[in-house]
């Protein structure tokens, strides 16, 4: 099922009166916004009820949207288009289509990363969850290598944020060192830092509710 939303959207924008800059902004900024969001709630709507083929097709077509909206605005639509392809990536991981969820979830850290640049506190922990699910996605494929890589750099993003704000960040990074210490087992590592990752996720969270 194919909705075509945005091939409607474009003809509308080809007619004359679309040769207005102030039209041509009002479609952007009023159209393009609605349908994709209307596509993304679809999306969701037909994941939830198991149809994933159709949630793909309507999560696809939105990000086409969001793409089109980021080119002519980047500054505005870079970040709906960094996590309008997060989304989309988390479908494919629930479909099994684990290399265009790798592709989603590379594209979406390169936004993240060059958002965070200016804006640290808001994007960068953005930045560790994506390489955090792409760490998980890649030791699901045995890329043991590949894995531990995007989890160490998400364990020293996620480390940095729970100092600075131990109750904000405790349930991120002890789920990061838990998955570090699923990937040094699997890599053969030394029991003593898998036990050493477990006990200090542990104590993260127990730091976090109180104890």
């Amino acid at each position: 099922m194919r909705f075509r939303i945005l091939t409607r959207l474009n003809a509308h924008s080809s007619k004359p009166q679309a040769s207005s800059p102030k039209w041509a902004s009002t479609t952007l900024l009023t159209y393009f916004p609605r349908a994709a969001g209307t596509l993304e709630r679809l999306g969701e709507l037909y994941g939830s009820t198991g149809k994933l083929k159709e949630a793909s097709e309507a999560c696809e077509e939105a990000l086409e949207i969001r793409r089109q909206m980021a080119k002519r605005d980047p500054i505005a639509y870079r970040p709906s288009l960094a996590e309008a392809l997060y989304s989309l990536a988390l479908l494919y991981v629930k479909a099994g289509k684990s290399v265009q969820a790798e592709g989603a979830y590379i594209e979406s850290l390169g936004i993240f990363r060059d958002l965070a640049k200016n804006e640290v506190a808001q994007y960068l922990p953005h930045v560790a969850k994506t390489l955090n699910n792409l760490a998980l996605l890649y030791l699901n494929r045995d890329l043991l290598e590949q894995a531990q890589k995007c989890s160490e750099e998400a364990l020293e993003i996620r480390r940095h944020l729970w100092n600075a704000a131990p109750s904000d960040h405790a349930n991120a990074l002890a789920q990061t060192l838990i998955v570090q210490a699923h990937i040094l087992k699997e890599r053969k590592t030394p029991c003593e830092g898998v036990v050493a990752l477990a006990e200090e996720a542990e104590r993260v969270v127990f730091v976090h509710v109180g104890g």
